[in-house]
């Protein structure tokens, strides 16, 4: 697996149900634990409706969607449903580390130096933060689609 594949969270769960059901459910709760866009069929994205880091509250405007997570719905057999909840690559992770790619080109270039505790703790650090406070949330919107899902009477497989 590459390090992309690392960072991202892929989660994958069957449950008793018609494709129509779990959709309801997931159609129904739309707003109160996250919210709901429908991409195409049997493809959502779900955003949580509190996203710290990116600074977005109940779908608020913004140039990002917040934390989001796919969730893809497959029947795989008679009333049982595969269900893959997918993350994607966080735009602002892209951004933290070419800015730390830049500032090393930089200085390498015999330009002016930047302090070293700069290369080597605070991008770091940086990324390191970003990215755990966005999987630490991540997590909570897989886990409450999760639950959601389970409870309504559906029962894992």
């Amino acid at each position: 697996m590459n390090i992309i594949g690392k960072i991202l969270l892929n989660k994958q769960f069957n449950i008793v149900g018609s494709l129509q059901s779990i959709e309801t459910i997931l159609l129904t709760d739309n707003g109160k634990s996250f919210i709901l866009k429908k991409m195409n069929d049997c493809q959502y994205k779900c955003l949580a409706n509190i996203s710290i880091g990116t600074l977005l509250i109940k779908g608020g405007i913004g140039l990002v969607d917040g934390i989001k997570t796919m969730v893809m719905l497959r029947p795989v057999a008679d009333n049982i449903i595969e269900v893959t909840l997918k993350t994607q690559l966080r735009i602002e992770l892209v951004f933290v580390v070419t800015i730390w790619l830049s500032v090393i080109c930089y200085q390498i270039s015999g330009h002016q130096n930047v302090s070293l505790w700069v290369d080597l703790a605070l991008f770091p650090a940086t990324l390191i933060w970003f990215w755990g406070v966005y999987r630490f949330q991540e997590q909570r919107l897989q886990l409450k689609i999760e639950t959601l899902l389970r409870a309504e009477g559906n029962l894992p497989v």
